[in-house]
């Protein structure tokens, strides 16, 4: 069993450094080497969060959720308005890298372009309708 395994262990070795063919970072046929790329980091996309409640304030033009934020957590609140509803997107998105391992309670906002007045508020994560709280 042992002289299997020295055997295995010589064949990899042989086959890893014997020369034939092009090593990492060369182009094939010419030996020179090739610039080598650091990976390229892409930021993930947004993740949308559910919204519980809504805060409406300065007359019905201030929408603000609470949600958790902090660290590279950010967070932003949009709004796509009609005349008869206003439907509210809540997104989270993080960079890339290294990050405070914190968390707290914040409060995210949106102006609308009118106030809200009688139209409903909807979550577009979850199509669920939204109750307004007045503070």
């Amino acid at each position: 069993m042992r002289v299997a395994g020295f055997v295995l262990a010589g064949l990899l070795l042989t086959s890893c450094g014997s020369g034939s063919g092009p090593g990492p970072g060369s182009t094939p046929g010419t030996g020179s080497p090739t610039p080598v790329r650091p990976p390229t980091v892409s930021a993930p996309a947004a993740v949308h969060l559910p919204i519980e409640a809504v805060a409406v304030t300065d007359g019905g033009r201030r929408l603000g959720v609470q949600a958790l934020g902090g660290g590279c957590r950010r967070l932003a609140l949009q709004a796509q308005e009609s005349s008869t509803e206003v439907r509210l997107t809540l997104t989270m998105s993080r960079p890339p890298g290294i990050c405070p391992p914190y968390v707290t309670l914040v409060e995210v906002t949106t102006t609308l372009h009118t106030p809200l007045g009688g139209r409903r508020l909807f979550d577009t994560t979850t199509g669920r309708p939204v109750t307004p709280r007045s503070r």
